[in-house]
């Protein structure tokens, strides 16, 4: 499995969230309130997260998503953000880069974490 460049950033710089998964399912009931169930026992959590990287990193990062990770269709290890433990995860869309400087990028990337 490849593995996040050890020459890229390897925490976001601006910040990331976090979504838990959504187990659930609901159902409208005719009268009273909504039944509730659980529908998976695990699902994958959402990680919308930015990046600063020099343009040198932009062009590693973007070997990485096209190359590697065939376009983002491939999972990835990566450290999980919270627990630093080692997770698989994949991207979900696909990265945007934005100038900030002549050298420095913004690059915007959405992550899930596989159960």
């Amino acid at each position: 499995m490849a593995v996040w460049p050890g020459s890229l950033p390897q925490k976001p710089l601006f910040g990331f969230s976090e979504t838990t998964p959504d187990l659930t399912i609901r159902t409208s009931m005719g009268v009273g309130p909504d039944k509730i169930r659980r529908r998976f026992t695990a699902g994958v959590r959402q990680f919308p997260m930015s990046f600063q990287m020099t343009t040198a990193q932009v062009a590693t990062f973007d070997t990485f998503y096209i190359t590697t990770l065939a376009g983002g269709s491939l999972q990835f290890d990566y450290s999980d953000l919270r627990t630093g433990l080692l997770k698989s995860w994949r991207f979900v869309g696909v990265p945007r880069y934005t100038p900030i400087s002549n050298e420095r990028w913004t690059v915007d990337i959405n992550l899930e974490q596989m159960p």
